[in-house]
């Protein structure tokens, strides 16, 4: 049986201790953007985009663009002024004004009433069938 003389408990400070001392700032972090939420796993269709609609996109993006896609840079080694500009280029992918135009609507037949002129179908006639023909 060991000695009640020996045993030690821990030590916690104070509330007071506690209130005295200096709080760290939270970590600054950096809010994701579009281009980190919705893009930065699949960059092959704002790749694609950039590269047929260059003259809407700064070059900077495009090249950025394909380095991430083939993997010659990473994500989370780019500097934030990159960032930035990647999200605003998803921005502008993602923009309703990037969607395609509507398909030109069909024009409506125009449906003529039947004329007089036109013989409308005469109905078959045959010999004269009673219809309850299995009662019989």
């Amino acid at each position: 049986m060991p000695n009640e003389g020996s045993m030690s408990f821990p030590k916690f400070p104070t509330l007071f201790e506690l209130a005295a001392l200096e709080e760290a700032p939270p970590p600054q972090r950096r809010q994701q953007g579009l281009f980190e939420m919705y893009l930065r796993k699949q960059p092959e269709h704002i790749l694609q985009d950039a590269r047929t609609r260059a003259a809407v996109y700064p070059e900077e993006v495009l090249s950025l663009l394909t380095d991430l896609y083939e993997g010659r840079k990473k994500w989370d080694d780019l500097p934030d002024p990159s960032k930035k500009l990647l999200d605003e280029a998803s921005l502008e992918f993602l923009s309703p004004t990037h969607a395609p135009e509507p398909k030109a609507k069909k024009p409506e037949a125009i449906h003529q009433p039947r004329s007089a002129s036109v013989p409308r179908e005469t109905p078959v006639t045959g010999p004269h069938v009673d219809p309850f023909w299995w009662t019989r």
